[in-house]
């Protein structure tokens, strides 16, 4: 599965902390404009279309709207990614 440069950061970020739930930014880094959080929810949706992570039925404001939390799936824990490629 072909996986854009912000989905695979997200998703090594989820894989190393498999059991915390969070709408994980750092892959954006540390300033951000709005229409990033909107590219960060697109990488999000792409790893739900996937099937490597899931809703994890918890919302929260953030950045202007509501934003879902989503936990990985058994198929999203076990997705290898090559480290080399989370880094552009």
């Amino acid at each position: 599965m072909a996986l854009s440069y912000l989905a695979r950061a997200i998703l090594a970020g989820l894989q190393a902390e498999p059991d915390r739930l969070r709408y994980d930014t750092r892959p954006l880094g540390g300033m951000f404009r709005p229409n990033d959080l909107v590219a960060l929810d697109a990488a999000y949706e792409e790893l739900h279309e996937g099937g490597l992570v899931e809703p994890a039925d918890v919302h929260y404001s953030f950045g202007g709207g509501p934003r879902t939390i989503f936990r990985l799936t058994e198929s999203g824990r076990n997705f290898v990614i090559s480290p080399s490629a989370v880094r552009p």
